[in-house]
């Protein structure tokens, strides 16, 4: 079962410990890309969970693109391998970065009494109001990447920002965690943010 993380010093201690890593790599892709990054889509370390079921944490971070400096965003391919290998050289050995279907995986291991992990999406904004994941279109023999269009993703950042200042930050949290634990249960491969993006719509649906 998820819970919030109470600790604020170990939501400190977590965020800063992958944000050192991030930002080294901001420098190090300085030629390539400018790119932003949030925590869970909403840069707010409130969100933060533990998984009591094997006593996890498992961070999710957006980085979005902002800058592509060398023309690169339609060979998303070579947009992949270029972060894959920008992690591996900073985090060295000390972090297994690994790459899946959706994100990159640093696994930490041992952090404090947790099994520690966090996972980074590569994004970009588009024209038409919604963001784009890099993902893996596994075909027969091969694996390619291409910019997946982000199901209810229009605007949500205003709509993030209208919910709480309307006073609707518990409910955002009640409801994200037990939609987290209702994909647990069943098991279910959904990211976070895209959790959260679902919490956001119902709400707006509600309450706008």
């Amino acid at each position: 079962m998820y819970n919030y993380i109470e600790d604020k010093a170990l939501r400190n201690e977590l965020r800063e410990y992958c944000e050192g890593i991030i930002l080294s790599v901001q420098k190090h892709l300085s030629d390539y890309f400018t790119f932003s990054f949030k925590l869970i889509g909403s840069g707010d370390s409130r969100l933060m969970m533990t998984n009591g079921k094997n006593n996890s944490i498992d961070l999710d971070y957006n980085l979005v693109i902002q800058r592509d400096k060398k023309q690169l965003i339609n060979d998303p391919s070579k947009i992949k391998n270029i972060f894959m290998q920008a992690f591996k050289k900073i985090c060295g050995n000390r972090v297994k970065v690994s790459d899946s279907t959706q994100v990159i995986t640093c696994t930490v291991g041992n952090f404090h009494k947790y099994f520690f992990s966090f996972d980074l999406a590569i994004f970009v904004d588009a024209n038409d109001g919604f963001i784009y994941k890099l993902i893996s279109d596994k075909q027969i023999n091969s694996i390619r990447y291409i910019w997946n269009k982000v199901p209810k993703s229009k605007n949500y950042e205003a709509n993030l920002l209208f919910l709480k200042r309307k006073g609707l930050w518990e409910e955002i949290k009640n409801r994200y965690k037990d939609k987290k634990n209702m994909y647990l249960r069943r098991q279910s491969q959904i990211s976070s943010f895209e959790i959260l993006l679902s919490v956001i719509n119902e709400m707006m649906q509600i309450y706008e």
